[in-house]
């Protein structure tokens, strides 16, 4: 297999690491890759050949092997190492630190599973991707962007549960729709055979926020909804259909989340 050679093009003339890039690289005969490194930009590999390993700052150990992917995260240290017995081609998308923040800020990118088995390596799609930003003019870099962004995340979602089986998706469609209230997640985890605590860990770290913080975050994006759908609609109505104990409590939350009241909100 031929390896396309590393390319970069860059966003921003101030700032040389907000880059967008794709490549291969084949490492074959290598033994260390990168040691306690630490990662100035993201970066998503995918594994065409080879056996290795990949290290974390928490302990964890993973294999790596042929057909799999692994992220490098800025400010994670992490340790990949290389069977130099074994051929190693890989190829990668490179993103600088902001478009990576802004991806994961919206969970576009999610820190785990750090390695895991996508479906598939998409070899012609990287192919066209490279060819792009090797070629293309200015212009063509914003669809360049977007086609590594929906690669990056189509293979993400590969490393995640399928939503039928998740618990943690499960549990986020009874948050959005009230049916679970702030004392029933205990008992829904319970009667799903989870432990409580830790469940509310997980759904912490892949969501990036509480359970509870996340029940808010829903219901206020219906308030928003109802308050714009309805001018005439009133404040206490909106309130009671959304499960608020009184317009004030409903009045108080939206403005600490917003900073405004649900009022001034309606006429924005």
């Amino acid at each position: 297999m031929e390896i396309p050679s590393p390319v970069y093009r860059s966003l921003r003339p101030a700032s040389p690491w907000e880059r967008l890039g794709c490549g291969g690289l084949d490492k074959s005969g290598s033994a260390a890759d990168h040691q306690d490194y630490l990662a100035p930009t993201y970066s998503m590999v995918w594994i065409c050949r080879g056996r290795g390993g990949y290290h974390d700052s928490d302990g964890r150990r993973y294999d790596l092997s042929s057909g799999m992917c692994f992220q490098r995260w800025p400010g994670r240290r992490h340790s990949t190492f290389i069977d130099p017995q074994q051929p190693w081609q890989e190829l990668w998308i490179d993103l600088g630190p902001g478009l990576h923040a802004a991806l994961a800020a919206v969970a576009m990118l999610r820190v785990e599973p750090i390695v895991w088995r996508p479906r598939e390596i998409p070899y012609v799609a990287l192919a066209d991707l490279h060819s792009r930003l090797q070629q293309g003019s200015e212009s063509e870099l914003p669809g360049c962007l977007s086609s590594a962004f929906q690669l990056l995340t189509a293979a993400g979602a590969d490393g995640q549960p399928s939503a039928s089986h998740d618990p943690i998706e499960k549990a986020c469609k009874l948050l959005s729709a009230e049916s679970l209230g702030r004392g029933d997640l205990r008992s829904w985890c319970l009667r799903q055979g989870l432990d409580y605590h830790r469940f509310r860990r997980q759904f912490s770290q892949r969501m990036g926020e509480s359970p509870g913080q996340y029940r808010i975050r829903r219901r206020l994006d219906q308030a928003c909804a109802l308050l714009r759908s309805d001018h005439q609609r009133s404040i206490s109505s909106i309130a009671e259909e959304l499960g608020y104990h009184s317009p004030y409590e409903f009045s108080a939350q939206f403005k600490a989340h917003f900073g405004m009241p649900p009022r001034v909100f309606r006429h924005r």
